[in-house]
């Protein structure tokens, strides 16, 4: 038994003294590579002499000790990509991507013949891609995504049969889309987003049957999208938004396209009807039109995509003026995971559906403003407990603004500006203690300010003006110190004095209390809003101006008070404190 222990114990000892064998040529071409580099984090500090090359970080190699895969990312290093990579004869992966490298790609990187995935993306690399990289014929993957590449794409690319992946996105090319691209009949992801391209998108990408990724979002391509895109029906995303594109969308598009989950097409001149075959891509989440010159009716057919989840139709010419008009909008009660429905400035009309109370309780986003809109805002509008977005604003809505608004408690935003409102603020505003934004001017409310306003804790601006308000305004607005951005009460029928929590204020870039009937002197603790750069309290009655505090540079860099006032003080208007 002894000498059989001892028998392990010499073998063991023997192995941990035999050294892995080394090849000189590839030791030395990743320290050419670590030669070019700035490490100061220290990530490389294991690629030294002392240790073999196939156990430094990053580096893989294979049973007979040849590097195969060299992953940095995410590595923090800087510095320029050394040619002696391409002496990695059998390298399969080259990783480099989330790091701060410079400089060209070596045109000697197209030597590496067995290369199958290439991601350099996310770096800061310069000029042109390698024509010749068309010669790493085994390339299944390729991202060179957000760098500052150059030049035009080379149509050779399109000579990589194995490619399934190409991103290139996030770039400043210049130049067309290659047609050449279309040979690639592997190609499931094509990534071009943002990166100045021209021209028209090629019919011969329609022979990419295995395309489910295809996204040329932010570019500049104009002309009509080929029609044999539409054929391609293995696409899951097809985003072409922010671009000059022209022409409709084929009636019978979406009977080709089963598959479709998201649809962005935004920002370009796009013009005629929403197809109702809408209804055959029963996989979408996303539908982006916003930005183009569709008319019509919506198809209420959209109200059978049961997973949409994000829906813009925003900016374009879009009508609903009879009930049956609207049966879209009911429709859309349909979809249970409707998160974000965006329908403003088009030319809907009529009255704002009831319907609206139903809409999914995930909402959190509802903006139809700057439409023509009449009715009331049904009482039910506080089911959607979910909205952090809810814009109704420059419509036609009128009756008052129902109390339930305060079961919003998630709103961050308000606006229901420019409508023919009657009667007060609810109480119940009180209640949205997330709420950043309200926009409330110019919508013929009445009454007092409520003083429930001192309980939206994160208030940042408010516009109440161009109403018939009346009464004070309650010390407990004033004393929110959240209020940072402006406050503007302006062009209403407040009385009183104001109060000396205007101190409170220290955050507040501009205070608008013009044209009212705000009586008394000014309060000399308006020197402590330290951030103010616009006062205006010009039309108001007040008796006197607290100088001794106004002209230490606390204030305003434009202050507006009534004229008479100024007179009697000898101050000219726009006085500079």
């Amino acid at each position: 038994m002894i000498f059989f222990f001892f028998i392990i114990i010499f073998q063991s000892t023997i192995a941990s003294t035999i050294s892995l064998p080394s090849n000189t040529s590839e030791q030395h071409a990743l320290l050419s590579f670590k030669s070019l580099i700035s490490d100061s984090h220290g990530t490389l500090d294991s690629w030294n002499n002392t240790l073999h090359y196939c156990k430094w970080r990053g580096v893989t190699c294979s049973q007979q000790q040849r590097v195969i895969s060299l992953e940095l990312e995410n590595f923090n290093i800087t510095g320029s990509i050394s040619p002696h990579l391409a002496n990695l004869t059998n390298l399969r992966r080259l990783h480099l991507s989330k790091n701060h490298l410079h400089g060209h790609i070596p045109q000697e990187l197209s030597r590496l013949a067995m290369l199958d995935s290439l991601n350099m993306s996310y770096n800061s690399l310069n000029g042109e891609i390698p024509v010749n990289l068309s010669n790493c014929s085994n390339l299944r993957f390729i991202s060179l995504a957000n760098n500052m590449l150059t030049g035009a794409l080379p149509a050779e690319l399109g000579v990589l049969s194995k490619l399934q992946v190409l991103s290139l996105n996030e770039n400043t090319f210049s130049g067309g889309i290659p047609p050449d691209l279309g040979n690639i009949s592997s190609l499931t992801g094509l990534y071009l987003y943002d990166d100045g391209l021209e021209g028209r998108i090629p019919d011969a990408l329609g022979k990419l049957t295995s395309l489910k990724i295809f996204q040329v979002v932010g570019n500049n391509l104009s002309g009509e999208i080929p029609p044999s895109l539409y054929n391609i029906s293995s696409i899951q995303f097809f985003t072409a938004g922010d671009n000059q594109l022209v022409g409709s969308l084929p009636p019978s598009m979406f009977q080709t396209l089963p598959n479709l989950q998201m649809l962005i097409l935004n920002d370009n001149r796009l013009h005629g009807q929403i197809p109702v075959s809408l209804s055959n891509a029963t996989d979408i989440v996303e539908l982006d039109l916003k930005g183009n010159n569709f008319s019509g009716i919506v198809p209420s057919e959209l109200g059978s995509l049961q997973k949409l989840y994000w829906i813009n139709l925003a900016i374009n010419q879009l009508e609903a003026r009879s009930a049956e008009d609207w049966k879209f909008f009911t429709s859309l009660t349909n979809c249970s995971l409707l998160g974000t429905l965006e329908l403003s400035k088009n030319r809907f009309s009529g009255e704002l559906p009831r319907s609206i109370a139903n809409l999914s309780t995930r909402l959190d986003w509802l903006s139809m403003e700057q439409n023509q809109m009449t009715g009331s805002i049904p009482e039910g509008i506080g089911n959607l407990v979910n909205l952090t977005v809810l814009s109704l604003a420059k419509n036609r809505l009128t009756g008052s603004i129902p109390a339930s608004i305060g079961k919003l408690k998630k709103l961050h935003v308000l606006g229901l500006r420019k409508n023919n409102f009657t009667g007060s603020i609810p109480n119940s505003i009180g209640n949205l203690t997330q709420l950043i934004r309200l926009y409330l001017e110019d919508s013929g409310l009445s009454g007092s300010i409520p003083p429930s306003f001192g309980n939206c804790r994160s208030l940042s601006e408010l516009n109440l003006s161009h109403n018939d308000l009346t009464g004070a305004i309650p010390k407990e607005l004033l004393s929110l110190s959240s209020l940072s951005t402006y406050v503007d009460l302006s062009n209403n029928k407040l009385s009183g004095t104001l109060p000396a929590e205007l101190s409170s204020l220290k955050n507040l870039g501009e205070f608008d209390i013009s044209e009212n009937r705000i009586t008394g002197q000014i309060p000399s603790a308006i020197g402590d809003c330290q951030s103010l750069e616009q006062l205006f309290l010009n039309e108001n009655l007040f008796q006197e101006l607290a100088r001794e505090r106004m002209d230490m540079g606390y204030v305003t860099k434009e202050l507006h008070a009534t004229k008479a006032m100024l007179l009697r003080f000898g101050i000219e208007e726009g006085y500079t404190c």
